[in-house]
């Protein structure tokens, strides 16, 4: 019995863990356009990528270490050296739950084993290789699991909600923005000193004062081009602070019911949520709204 378990979680480990590597995570299809028919957008709510020149269909985000944009990104996962998206999100949920449980069963049948020792511990028995191999174990898989189960977990809470980690980071960005640091009041001068012409020097530097405060200044139009440009902060994608990306009022995409955002990502098949084969997904291209 327990061989065919850990069997079939090992298999279910591998198969997921090849698909999050190898599966595409979904990129805009070439020469895509916004549906402003059936959706109509202002130009100020198009969103397009200045690397790859090209719009960008609703949640989708450019990757640098891809250099491609990728639908529905949640983030670049250097472990399958891959992006996690809209294609392959679902094995790597699967493939991160497999763990779990395979670390979970594993540290409950070494806890039985090792009482069973400790019961029929004698002189005669002992061997310091038996608690040593025991240590070991729970002092490298526990933190192990821990770790993964963590990550899981968070996974798991944002697709509850119908959020990818890309969104969750540009929705807290909006509602904590970051402050400049106040820098203090500048110490008057008074010069008793006769008044003299400004040389040549002064001129140069005056100018060149001028430059760096009308650099500094904040833009009051579109700041789209610098952060599809990597100015902003993020690990691994270009941050985008449009409407309809996390930022705004609220998640846009929660439908209102945990079912509902797990069918986003594990498909409208119940039955195959558990099972490291392919979900029926949508296109990737638009995604329903709460309250459409």
């Amino acid at each position: 019995m327990h061989s065919l378990v850990s069997m079939i979680l090992v298999t279910g480990i591998i198969r997921a863990y090849y698909l999050s590597c190898t599966t595409n995570a979904g990129n805009p299809p070439i020469g895509w356009q916004p549906d402003t028919e059936s959706s109509p957008m202002s130009s100020s709510k198009r969103r397009y990528c200045n690397k790859c020149n090209a719009f960008k269909p609703p949640r989708c985000h450019h990757c640098r270490a891809c250099n491609k944009c990728i639908m529905k990104m949640d983030h670049h996962c250097p472990w399958i050296n891959n992006c996690v998206g809209h294609n392959n999100h679902k094995f790597f949920i699967l493939f991160l739950l497999y763990v779990v449980v395979a670390i979970t069963y594993a540290c409950v049948m070494v806890t039985i084993l090792f009482l069973e020792v400790i019961q029929h511990l004698s002189p005669s028995t002992f061997h310091i290789g038996q608690i040593i191999t025991f240590a070991v174990f729970a002092c490298l898989i526990a933190p192990l699991g821990l770790a993964i189960g963590g990550l899981g977990g968070w996974q798991v809470w944002l697709i509850a909600q119908n959020m990818t980690t890309v969104e969750n980071e540009i929705y807290y960005s909006s509602r904590h923005p970051r402050r400049r640091p106040s820098h203090p009041a500048p110490v008057p001068y008074t010069n008793t000193a006769a008044p003299t012409a400004p040389t040549d020097s002064d001129t140069k530097g005056i100018s060149h004062a001028v430059n760096i405060i009308s650099y500094d200044a904040p833009s009051t139009g579109d700041n789209s081009s610098s952060l599809e440009d990597g100015s902003g902060s993020g690990g691994g994608h270009d941050r985008d602070n449009d409407d309809g990306d996390g930022g705004g009022e609220g998640n846009p995409y929660d439908l209102g019911s945990i079912m509902e955002n797990l069918k986003v990502v594990f498909g409208r098949n119940r039955w195959t949520w558990l099972l490291p084969v392919k979900a029926n997904l949508d296109e990737g291209d638009y995604w329903r709204k709460r309250g459409h």
